[in-house]
């Protein structure tokens, strides 16, 4: 399964192969609040984290860069 539902594969080499090494890369994800609005982060080492998805009920949200996927945020220490 995928993010975006489930996926077939036609090829002649193993999906073990294929796969091999694909989650050894991801980063922790966390929610956090960024302006009042609920993202999900993918925190860096340096206190800030990139947006990988916002989650609100707000449209007009959806149009502002500050939380578009890939941007960056900082994060509260705490």
């Amino acid at each position: 399964m995928t993010e975006c539902g489930p996926v077939v594969l036609w090829s002649v080499v193993p999906v073990e192969v294929i796969l091999a090494g694909a989650e050894a890369g991801v980063p922790p994800l966390r929610e956090v609040r960024v302006d009042g609005r609920l993202v999900l982060v993918a925190a860096g080492a340096d206190g800030r984290g990139t947006v990988v998805r916002l989650i609100s009920g707000q449209a007009q949200d959806y149009l502002d860069a500050r939380f578009q996927p890939g941007a960056t945020v900082m994060l509260e220490r705490g």
